[in-house]
């Protein structure tokens, strides 16, 4: 994830979820940091930290898009 340019943290139950400046989302394992999965959004950066509501993450984008992940 070096020079990736990585946004805000969020802590979701055995997942770190974190936004990069090309959109993708990254889940990433809480206890050794090993990548989980890794998903697009519009391609755009990430503004603010990605929030939990319930069991989804959601993600805003500067492009407008608002995108929601079940880790």
């Amino acid at each position: 994830l070096l020079y990736r340019e990585l946004g805000a943290p969020l802590l979701a139950g055995s997942v770190v979820v974190v936004a990069d400046l090309e959109g993708q989302v990254h889940f990433l394992s809480r206890q050794g940091g090993a990548t989980q999965l890794r998903l697009p959004t519009d391609g755009t950066p990430p503004v603010g930290a990605p929030v939990l509501s319930g069991t989804t993450v959601l993600v805003a984008t500067r492009g407008g898009g608002i995108f929601a992940f079940r880790p």
